[in-house]
């Protein structure tokens, strides 16, 4: 009998501690998405052009990277 209650109390620490570090690490990981997401969002407008200077160095003119607006 001892057993079964020592197995069941085992179980439902491990049950608790899973469910805080689950929680902690959704919390992290949605956090980074939404940096991520913030960070691609603030880099350039869709829809626009720019130019970007490839190497100093060479003179191979400009490489202009165009975006397809849908």
């Amino acid at each position: 009998m001892k057993f079964i209650l020592w197995f069941i109390i085992i179980l439902l620490v491990v049950r608790m501690f899973r469910r805080s570090i689950f929680v902690s690490v959704y919390k992290s990981y949605n956090a980074q998405m939404k940096a991520q997401e913030r960070k691609q969002q603030s880099s350039k407008p869709e829809g626009t052009v720019t130019i970007e200077q490839k190497n100093q160095n060479r003179n191979e003119g400009d490489f202009v990277d165009y975006e397809e607006v849908k």
